[in-house]
């Protein structure tokens, strides 16, 4: 998964073991110190060359 922030700024790219862990979830903060938490439309592009189906993404926003 690559996150783009609303400025068209690329994040970072995530896969399944970025935070550990290979479960079928992303675990990431983003700090908000970092210079990319902004209003507006968040960008995210996922490809997994194991997965030929549509599949259903949830995504989970906390404050800090």
């Amino acid at each position: 998964m690559t996150i783009y922030a609303p400025s068209g700024s690329r994040i970072g790219t995530f896969r399944d073991s970025s935070d550990g862990m290979m479960d079928g979830k992303i675990h990431i903060d983003i700090d908000p110190d970092g210079g990319y938490v902004s209003q507006g439309t968040w960008t995210f592009d996922e490809y997994d060359e194991k997965v030929s189906s549509q599949r259903n993404y949830t995504l989970n926003l906390y404050p800090y």
